[in-house]
């Protein structure tokens, strides 16, 4: 195998062998290779992709799919502090559009009503933080928010914000946690399954988790063809190595203890046809949606 990559040969949620390549293209093929020198910035050097190739599998039992060759730990690394252009990412929340805090202030409100305790006796966790922003909402609702994340830089100045940070799971104590945000991580991690059970071990009893992946809504198997090119989709190239659906995610909740719940309705101030609409969407993501709040079972 390359020295730069290690290869999945069987699926990581059921573990099955059985799986048919979806599309399998050199990732120095122009049609994979133009993307990811646009995307960071020809950061990556030529001699990390050559003679490997951009594969994706489906698993013919439980339909997940994933990223056949990935990259070694030491090059993970190295994507995410070095490739990914930090000062983009950093920009992308400080001048976000008022839409995402406002996403993040009502995720607050729905924490409260589902734990049914007040701010102050709440404990949260944003696993993977980021640039901390999700965590500074929680502490100016009056949370006692933490982040983990690995980046010295995003930890730096998370820390510069005033957000309390971990970088080590295991310092988290079990069954302290309330709710914890896992949001845009599961579809980078390769020890998925083990990372949720020891985040799950980290909730308090009845305790909650949200997670979030990339919706496979417009990824379409029979766009693998011919004129294929890759994009930033559920399957983007290095980066997202798993791919969820709506019921891969209910499987692996069932596997680690978790229980798939509703949250509540949030429909103060809006309009009829406002109401209309959140109910549809509701009714869309709690039925096919790939953002799912699960309860610890005790």
């Amino acid at each position: 195998m390359d020295q730069y990559f290690k290869k999945i040969e069987k699926c990581s949620l059921c573990e099955s062998p059985r799986n048919k390549i979806l599309i399998s293209r050199p990732f120095n093929d122009p049609s994979v290779k133009t993307f990811l020198d646009d995307y960071y910035n020809n950061s990556i050097e030529d001699k990390y992709l050559e003679g490997v190739n951009y594969e994706i599998a489906e698993c013919l039992n439980c339909g997940f799919i994933w990223q056949v060759y990935i990259l070694n730990d030491e090059l993970m690394g190295n994507l995410y502090d070095d490739w990914i252009d930090k000062k983009d990412s950093l920009r992308g929340k400080k001048e976000a559009d008022i839409s995402l805090f406002h996403d993040y202030s009502q995720e607050m409100i729905i924490i409260s009503k589902l734990l049914r305790k007040k701010p102050f006796q709440t404990s949260v966790l944003d696993f993977g933080m980021g640039w901390g922003y999700w965590c500074l909402m929680a502490k100016a609702f009056g949370y006692n928010s933490f982040g983990l994340e690995f980046s010295k830089s995003r930890v730096d100045y998370a820390r510069n914000m005033g957000i309390n940070v971990i970088d080590d799971i295991s310092k988290i104590e079990d069954s302290k946690i309330d709710f914890i945000n896992f949001n845009h991580c599961l579809e980078h991690i390769e020890d998925f399954k083990n990372i949720l059970n020891i985040l799950s071990s980290k909730l308090s009893d009845g305790g909650i988790i949200r997670i979030s992946v990339p919706s496979r809504r417009g990824l379409k198997k029979e766009d693998f063809n011919s004129n294929w090119k890759a994009t930033k989709n559920a399957i983007h190239p290095l980066e997202h190595i798993n791919s969820f659906s709506h019921k891969n995610l209910i499987k692996l909740g069932e596997i680690v203890g978790l229980k798939k719940i509703s949250p509540p309705f949030l429909l103060s101030g809006l309009s009829i046809r406002e109401i209309i609409k959140r109910i549809i969407k509701n009714f869309y993501f709690n039925n096919f949606g790939t953002t799912i709040y699960f309860r610890k079972i005790v």
